[in-house]
């Protein structure tokens, strides 16, 4: 009876809403960074005279000369411009038109290098004589043209408004990294928690004195924007009490969730570490019950918004059903919302002393015992704290600004824009939020916009970030290595602190997820080209709208939004999480509507056939059927992309092949794959001279990669995973002397000792090895990568006795990691040749690690030179960062 009133309940409540409230009290949309990034993009592609036969074949080369002349022009008058929209409103309306200016010629010009791409492909030769084939019209060629003359037209009244401006020409500045070398893995520092040490031992008692209560206890945790209430709670849910005392800790946001249903699948997903967005709503409540039924549960609700009681009420009544002493932490920035929802006294987290937030603050702006050294610099840095007030966020964001910054006079010029934005804004960690943000160039900024997107606790994979980022053309020039480029624009914002935390791995990958203030900051930032929680009962969007996050369940039985067509120059659109069923039709709106795509995300979605028209969305750079379990095959239509950048198709375990022409893609540098294949298409192969990135997991009936994978010359990265049938890797992998990473996971049959494919890895800079039974050793063909390894993972490989004595000729090693390799026994005599070796980290080898004891163990003379040493997680050694 009570699961039945209980599903009933659900059902009359599935609009369930908890407003956002935004820090903010105004617009501060910029445009600079996005026309940096048109900008630079045009002039490169201005450049091609590949390009300028398209345009001569058209007609419009005077055109294409115009713009060559005209935007140098606009381009040396932007950094005063960027400064000038504050306290002028002309020039800032004078962007924005400039911006929408742009947006348009780089569609066409896109246009042009797409058809330039084209002619390439179809080795037709003299492109000014069979350029026009490939064009369905010639009344499109003079539609190109005609708005070429008109794009030329208004840059010119443009360029001519700019000149009235006076505006002075600058250079626009470049970004240079901030990081710091040697970062840790997590980026979490000891100070996000200086000061609350009381704090939390009082809500750890607070919360187990409520062990015997028979109703449910909701403790409210009230403290200002950037306070650190979500990193409080965090700190509570790792507490061995609270596990000990609690069989289920379970965590939701509930900021950027719209309905009750996202709330109670985030609840789930929390507590049983799996998705149920493919449940009912009714299901979910079952499923809900089922798990907290009974069962003594701490759950934290982070920023909650609701003042409405009758809705706090509805959620609070499905969760009211676990044993006495289950126990709710309610985090919030505002008192009314406490009040409605508390059943016991709310704990208020105050505002640091200016002795903690300075402790924050020394933190990030200093090495460690550095400050000492800086008099001067101290000086300033207090009374940047006492701008702060107590806020650790603020003093977050400020002291990594100062990262490695030790000018005097930088150190006053940030202070005095902190104390302007502070009183302009009346908020410590927004004005800290905003500085650090004007503080970027242009093109980081452009990058950071795309934090807009993803909602609010969202988990941001740094890869997925990079891939739009390239895209949409924000990595510069695509010709070079973009990873480095993205890595680069990451560790910028890692480094800056804007983020609640990152969790990055050892071979640099990772995912994050933004603080809420800074989250709910970047729109004010980007005004109205990004709308994210996008679904088909809200839809706002206008042609102003370039970016949509669409969150939505069940669209099997719903229409594509016809609202949303208004976005018809969007360039992106990605599913947020996980859809399930959509049927063919709002594939095919989704396709006609947003033709100038470059992003096309469509994880999470279950269909059977991928339209034909995505053959028509010649911009488009990154498409994603992530985790489709469906689709069985491709259309050939997809070979017309020739703009493809990157391809996912990972965790598409029914797929059955690839396209037949998928060699037609020729500007394609990045392949995820999950297939029935047994081999790789060779042929295919061949012809992917751009693939940059190789990623195979989960190809159950995988035998063989095919000789084909030896033309991949421009192959950095290889990642083989979880491929049970795939014995041994071909020869012809010798041939990629530019492969940088091999990484080969879970493949029972492998055994990579003696394969020839080694010989030839002369760039081999990383190799991780995990979970291969059958490895008893490295095979010696990999001294052809004696001068480039600088990181070795073996993982999980119990046959695996010794490691050669050649290893020592490993010059350039800087990072060794050896997980649960039981056999293995001893280090050889060759380790201390090893001068390069910065870290040595091992864990699970018992033998190992007794004779790796500091002082004593019998190996313990041949890594002792070695500055970073851990030993079952424990630090053994650390004389410098890794």
């Amino acid at each position: 009876m009570l699961l039945y009133k209980l599903s009933i309940l659900c059902m009359l409540f599935s609009n369930f809403i908890f407003p956002t409230i935004s820090p903010l009290p105004t617009s501060l949309a910029m445009a600079e960074a996005t026309i940096f990034t048109l900008l630079k993009a045009a002039l490169k592609t201005l450049a091609s005279p590949a390009v300028r036969e398209v345009g001569l074949s058209l007609g419009a080369i005077d055109e294409l000369q115009q713009l060559s002349n005209t935007l140098p022009e606009i381009e040396v008058v932007l950094q005063d411009a960027r400064t000038r929209q504050f306290i002028d409103d002309s020039v800032r309306k004078w962007l924005e038109t400039l911006k929408d200016v742009f947006y348009d010629l780089d569609d066409i010009l896109d246009e042009l290098a797409t058809e330039a791409l084209v002619q390439k492909n179809n080795h037709k030769g003299n492109m000014l004589k069979k350029v026009s084939k490939s064009f369905s019209a010639l009344a499109f060629h003079s539609d190109l043209s005609q708005k070429m003359g008109k794009i030329c037209g208004k840059l010119n009244e443009i360029a001519a408004q700019g000149r009235e401006f006076q505006l002075n020409e600058s250079s626009v500045e470049t970004c240079t990294s901030r990081t710091r070398p040697g970062e840790p893995v997590t980026f979490v520092r000891p100070s996000n928690f200086v000061g609350r040490e009381n704090d939390k031992e009082e809500m750890i008692k607070r919360v187990l004195s409520c062990r015997d209560h028979e109703t449910l206890s909701v403790i409210p945790v009230v403290g200002v924007g950037g306070i650190g209430k979500t990193l409080f709670a965090r700190m509570l849910t790792f507490d061995e009490r609270l596990h000990n005392n609690f069989e289920i800790i379970s965590w939701g946001c509930l900021s950027s969730k719209s309905d009750l249903r996202m709330i109670l699948e985030d609840i789930i997903k929390s507590a049983k570490g799996v998705s149920s967005w493919n449940l009912t709503m009714e299901e979910l409540c079952r499923e809900l019950h089922e798990l907290l039924r009974g069962k003594k549960y701490f759950l934290v609700l982070d920023d909650v918004w609701t003042e409405h009681p009758g809705e706090w009420k509805r959620l609070r009544d499905l969760l009211d059903v676990g044993a006495k002493g289950s126990t709710i932490i309610v985090t919030t920035r505002v008192s009314k919302v406490a009040s409605v929802v508390a059943t016991e006294k709310a704990h208020v987290l105050n505002r640091l002393s200016d002795e903690d937030c300075w402790s924050v603050f020394v933190n990030y702006a200093f090495d460690e015992g550095e400050h000492s050294k800086h008099p001067s610099l101290v000086e300033i840095g207090r009374s940047i704290v006492k701008k702060c007030g107590g806020i650790p966020l603020a003093a977050e964001i400020v002291g990594s600004l100062l990262t490695r910054e030790r000018d005097e006079q930088e150190w006053q010029r940030i202070k005095e824009k902190l104390v302007k934005a502070e009183e302009r804004l009346d908020n410590a960690a927004v004005a800290a939020i905003k500085l650090s943000y004007d503080e970027m160039p242009p093109q980081l900024k452009a990058c950071f916009a795309y934090f807009s997107i993803f909602p609010n606790d969202y988990t941001i994979y740094k890869e997925e970030l990079m891939n739009i980022w390239l895209a949409q053309g924000l990595l510069g020039d695509q010709d070079a290595e973009f990873e480095d480029t993205g890595a680069t624009y990451f560790g910028e914002m890692l480094s800056r602190s804007l983020f609640r935390y990152a969790f990055l791995t050892v071979g640099g990958t990772g995912n994050c997820k933004m603080h809420d203030m800074v989250r709910d900051f970047v729109p004010y930032m980007v005004g109205d080209e990004f709308a994210t929680n996008i679904n088909c009962a809200s839809v706002l969007a206008s042609d102003k709208v370039k970016h949509i996050g669409f969150h939505d369940y069940n669209l099997f039985m719903k229409e594509f939004p016809k609202e949303l067509a208004k976005a018809k120059k969007a360039r992106t659109f990605m599913f947020l999480d996980q859809v399930g069923p959509i049927t063919k039709s709002f594939l095919e709106n989704l396709i006609s509507n947003f033709k100038c795509l470059r992003v096309l995300n469509l994880m999470g979605s279950e269909f059977v056939e991928l339209p034909r028209s995505i053959g028509k969305l010649k911009h488009l750079r990154y498409l994603s059927l992530f985790s489709n379990c469906n689709i069985k095959s491709l259309p050939d239509s997809l070979c017309k992309l020739v703009n493809l950048q990157t391809l996912d198709l990972r965790h598409c375990e029914q797929l059955k092949e690839l396209p037949r022409e998928i060699g037609r893609l020729i500007n394609l540098r990045r392949l995820f794959l999950t297939s029935q294949m047994v081999i790789l298409p060779e042929e295919s192969l061949k012809s992917l001279t751009s693939l940059q990135v190789l990623k195979l997991i989960d190809c159950e009936n995988l035998l063989s990669l095919s000789s084909g994978i030896g033309y991949l010359t421009a192959l950095r990265e290889l990642h083989i995973v979880r491929c049970p049938r795939l014995a041994s890797l071909p020869s012809s992998l010798r041939s990629l002397a530019a492969l940088r990473v091999l990484e080969v996971v879970d493949c029972e049959r492998m055994d990579l000792f003696g394969v020839e494919c080694m010989r030839g890895l002369t760039s081999l800079a990383v190799l991780d090895i995990v979970k291969l039974p059958k490895l008893v050793g490295l095979t010696p063909n990999l001294l052809a990568a004696a001068s480039s390894l600088r990181h070795l993972m073996i993982v999980d490989c119990g046959a695996l006795t010794e490691l050669p004595e050649w290893v020592q000729h490993f010059s350039s090693l800087e990072k060794l990691y050896l997980y649960n390799c039981a056999n293995l026994t001893s280090l050889p005599e060759g380790f201390r040749c090893l001068s390069n070796l910065k870290l040595l980290d091992i864990r699970g080898c018992t033998h190992l690690s007794r004779r790796c004891e500091k002082d004593k163990g019998d190996d313990w003379p041949r890594i002792s030179h070695v500055p970073v040493i851990i030993l079952d997680g424990n630090w053994i050694q650390r004389h410098e960062s890794p």
